[in-house]
């Protein structure tokens, strides 16, 4: 660490000093530990509360990179602020070795996440980006001693775990607001909660159900998850905090917290802890309805965990009490429950789907649509993928064939599925995708006389062909579907330049418009690519293989996903072939566009 100070920090350092309400107290330090400096200051204020004094002190903690890198403005151990208040991180805990503790105050603009400086209003330039931070933390520290942080229609947000909570440790529920009103509608303030490990997840845990209470619905992956431990779990009102927003660190406080709202935390858990007197350690959930922006209505239920002690066993005791459960809490009481004993939180997570899918999913009539993909090769897995990811919430797979080793080069699957069924092994991939998925397989070649496949796909809304098979077509239209399903078929044209696409509302496959349609386009592509230069699997082998680099699969995929749920939406003129193309310029890619296929010569 150089002991000079940056020229960049020395301009941002004599930005400050025209910012009235900050007083450097000392020179900066160069960190030891970490490429950063700090200086201690003080926040000057022309009015204080009871929680925060007129004058308070901090440390200002700059990286080695500034104007680039983190600034932070932290209490000071020795004087500073030691509670959380909101749009604060965890202020309970001091920083290792370092004379300030660790609730920074949010600063950053909401973009600042995004990581571009074009959409931030943060400067990033030396002379202005030091002073911008100090005028926020000042601007952050009024709202805080004049109780303004959350204004209404500010994004609510939750306390954070004292400490952080506990490393590598989830609990996943699932709650939207239909679970929230069935919520308020019952009398159950208490009872026990059923918790399983989310498969292959280390440390982490969903909610199964709330007994006879509340039982919300999961994917395939979760539902087929078997094993149970028991929890109990707590309703209240509202966030149990130490004022102003921070969450209780002992069992005392969180009697109090909980005290607050009327309620008595021991009386109301003490009938449901004697099912938990097994030796293990168990989990309780405290959960609140909360807004999405303060002063807003209500919208879900947020259940954050906590450890429950191993509690105590057999009979034993204090003096004065019964052998039954309000004694058996009383020994609690005086020894894993005591007052002064630490709380140890658990991230909670709700994996709603509609939480979820917020970085970006399907119309909510495509995600609850039953979708079929008949072949799950190179398109159709990823297409299946695709729309798994995006929200389709239920898919149905068909496709007897195997992989085989050439096809891991535009495939989703693996060398572990190799010489099983793609259809099944794809279901066990996407079910494993998320939390909602239900993703079904049938592992053979489709063919209007097997039934199970035939009443299979009559459950379905939309049947989409990814095989580019005239069988396969041949097949469908021998089944009279139901009125209100619909067919699309998905193909590629040789080595993946272009992608066909067709749509027919049911009950028939209109087979012979389909061929009509696109028979003109597949002669074009044969004229465009002989068949002997069409690649073979190998040295020493006479078959064909169908030429296409998985980049132009996974392009003409996404584009067949818009195709789905144009379809699914009814967007979509019917018996019309619609092409998209590769465009090229010489040997440079500069997009796809969409050619009208009744003009297509």
């Amino acid at each position: 660490m150089p002991d000079a100070l940056p020229e960049a920090l020395v301009t941002g350092t004599e930005a400050l000093e025209h910012i009235e309400g900050f007083v450097p107290l000392g020179p900066w330090t160069p960190d030891e530990q970490r490429p950063r400096w700090f200086q201690p200051c003080q926040l000057v204020l022309t009015g204080g509360s009871d929680l925060v004094p007129t004058v308070t002190p901090w440390y200002l903690v700059v990286s080695t990179e500034y104007p680039a890198g983190l600034i932070r403005l932290y209490p000071a151990v020795d004087g500073g602020l030691k509670v959380t208040f909101p749009h604060q991180t965890d202020n309970t805990h001091g920083d290792a070795g370092a004379p300030w503790r660790r609730g920074h105050p949010c600063l950053d603009t909401p973009l600042n996440i995004l990581d571009r400086a074009v959409y931030d209003t943060e400067p990033y330039d030396a002379a202005a980006r030091l002073a911008w931070h100090v005028h926020r933390g000042l601007a952050w520290l009024h709202a805080a001693a004049h109780g303004s942080l959350t204004p209404d229609g500010d994004p609510y947000e939750l306390p954070p775990l004292p400490g952080g909570g506990r490393p590598g440790r989830l609990l996943a529920y699932n709650e939207d607001e239909t679970s929230l009103q069935a919520w308020l509608s019952k009398s159950a303030r208490a009872g026990l909660v059923q918790v399983s490990d989310v498969p292959d997840v280390k440390g982490a845990q969903f909610v199964r159900g709330f007994g006879q209470t509340y039982r919300p619905t999961w994917g395939s992956a979760l539902q087929a998850v078997t094993v149970e431990r028991q929890g109990v779990w707590l309703r209240l009102d509202r966030a149990p905090v130490v004022p102003p927003w921070q969450l209780p660190q002992t069992w005392g406080e969180l009697q109090l917290a909980v005290q607050a709202q009327g309620i008595d935390l021991f009386a109301r858990l003490c009938p449901h802890l004697e099912a938990l007197r097994d030796g293990q350690a168990h989990l309780l959930l405290l959960g609140w309805p909360m807004p999405q922006a303060h002063g807003g209505p209500l919208r879900q239920m947020h259940w954050q965990a906590l450890d429950l002690p191993r509690l105590s066993r057999g009979n034993r005791v204090p003096n004065g009490w019964r052998p039954d459960a309000r004694g058996r809490l009383m020994k609690d009481r005086r020894d894993a429950l005591a007052d002064a004993s630490p709380l140890i939180w658990t991230e909670s997570s709700n994996w709603n789907a509609e939480e979820l899918g917020s970085r970006g999913r399907l119309p909510d009539p495509a995600q609850r649509a039953r979708i079929a993909i008949i072949g799950v090769g190179a398109l159709g897995s990823a297409v299946a993928e695709q729309l798994a990811r995006t929200g389709a919430a239920s898919l149905l797979l068909i496709d007897g064939d195997q992989l085989e080793a050439g096809n891991l080069v535009r495939h989703t699957l693996t060398l572990g599925d190799l010489e099983h069924f793609k259809a099944e092994r794809l279901a066990q991939r996407l079910n494993m995708s998320g939390p909602h998925v239900t993703v079904q397989a049938i592992n053979r070649t489709f063919t209007h006389h097997d039934e199970d496949a035939v009443a299979a796909l009559r459950e379905c809304d939309l049947i989409v062909d990814c095989t580019a098979s005239d069988s396969l077509l041949i097949e469908l239209r021998r089944v009279r579907w139901g009125d209100h399903q619909a067919f699309v078929s998905l193909s590629l044209g040789l080595r993946a330049q272009r992608l066909y696409c067709f749509y027919a509302p049911g009950p028939i496959v209109p087979l012979e418009d389909f061929l009509d349609l696109v028979g003109a386009a597949v002669e074009g592509d044969l004229a465009r690519f002989p068949a002997h230069d069409i690649p073979r699997a190998g040295i020493g082998c006479w078959h064909p293989v169908f030429p296409a680099r998985l980049d132009d699969i996974a392009l003409f995929a996404a584009t067949g996903v818009k195709y789905v749920e144009a379809a699914l939406m009814r967007r979509l003129e019917a018996l019309q072939l619609e092409i998209y193309e590769q465009v090229q310029d010489g040997d440079r890619f500069m997009g796809i566009r969409r050619i009208d296929g009744a003009r297509f010569d």
